[in-house]
């Protein structure tokens, strides 16, 4: 008979090649021969994790912490799954749990800091990025991460400086564009063609496109590509030389960048921020439209509110509100 350790063996290969249902019949076949062993319960709530299944990631977990309290990792892999629930209180208590138990534990401060900035504290999270970074420089992740801390907290030069490493992130390195002509990062631009580009969402575009009119002050001629949602947004900027949607023949260009680096190119700081506004106007037409539809509604005054970001984000649940939720605000 298989012992629990050879079990608890064989299941670590499957987990690790992402066969979880053969990497589940193996812990459980461990427990089976030892329903207390800790590892075991340990390892089979990881399973439970990575198939979405958090509260029994929790709850498995936690009964192995009752059998070994002395054990970094699984507090350090029960965090996780409480944060996926949104108890962050709890989340953080595991990962100090983890850290009271193996002070160097990388994954720990890393998650300790993904946790603080879920839960709206930047600052520690800072901290826990920073320490975790001291103990693994090459955590690009961890860069990435803190460069969004950085920047709640107004460190803008850092924070836009380690935004760069946001294309190591699976997601976002979809939208990531290879070119012969290099990625402009402030040369002169006198003479020159730059090529900017939109890499994510709609409200990032809108936000960032202010500073073409930047790049065209510094003598460039600027050609810009967009969601084709914002194609008639976008073409109210006169500095656009040429506008095109995704999927467009390129013409030729001296330099490139994608528009979320422009802030880092432009060495941007909280005493130069672009303010020029308006830097987009709606089209005319459209908009006497859209006055005459809301003058029949009879209201005095109109606000709009944008309430959903798109569906396929991860944390969209926590970016989104449900349009019943302004249900009390028909009231007033």
């Amino acid at each position: 008979m298989e012992s629990p350790f050879a079990a608890i063996e064989r299941g670590l290969i499957f987990q690790r090649s992402g066969r979880l249902r053969e990497a589940e019949s193996a812990y459980r076949e461990a427990l089976k021969a030892d329903p207390e062993n800790a590892d075991a319960l340990h390892l089979l709530g990881t399973i439970a994790f990575q198939a979405g299944k958090h509260e029994s990631a929790v709850a498995i977990i936690q009964r192995a912490i009752r059998i070994n309290p002395n054990n970094a990792n699984y507090y350090s892999n029960c965090g996780p799954a409480l944060r996926s629930l949104n108890r962050y209180e709890e989340a953080i208590a595991c990962y100090h749990s983890a850290i009271a138990l193996a002070p160097d534990h990388p994954q720990a401060w890393y998650n300790l800091g993904k946790t603080y900035f879920d839960s709206r504290k930047p600052a520690e999270a800072l901290a826990a990025y920073t320490r975790q970074l001291n103990l693994n420089p090459e955590h690009s992740s961890a860069r990435w991460n803190r460069s969004l801390a950085n920047l709640l907290l107004g460190n803008l030069r850092e924070g836009w400086s380690e935004y760069e490493f946001r294309w190591t992130d699976t997601a976002a390195s979809a939208s990531k564009r290879i070119f012969a002509a290099p990625q402009w990062s402030g040369e002169p631009l006198v003479g020159k063609t730059l090529f900017i580009y939109a890499e994510q969402g709609l409200g990032d575009t809108i936000q960032f496109c202010r500073y073409v009119a930047m790049a065209a002050d510094r003598g460039a001629r600027v050609i810009v590509e967009c969601q084709p949602e914002l194609l008639g947004l976008l073409r109210s900027i006169s500095q656009i030389s040429t506008l095109m949607r995704p999927g467009e023949t390129l013409p030729a260009f001296d330099f490139q960048i994608p528009m979320m680096s422009l802030p880092m190119a432009f060495e941007t700081g909280l005493e130069n921020i672009p303010s020029s506004a308006p830097y987009l106007h709606a089209d005319p037409a459209r908009a006497l439209d859209w006055k005459s539809r809301l003058e029949k509604l009879g209201s005095p005054r109109n606000v709009g509110l944008v309430w959903a970001g798109g569906e396929k984000h991860p944390s969209n649940e926590k970016r989104s509100m449900h349009l019943s939720q302004f249900a009390p605000l028909a009231e007033l």
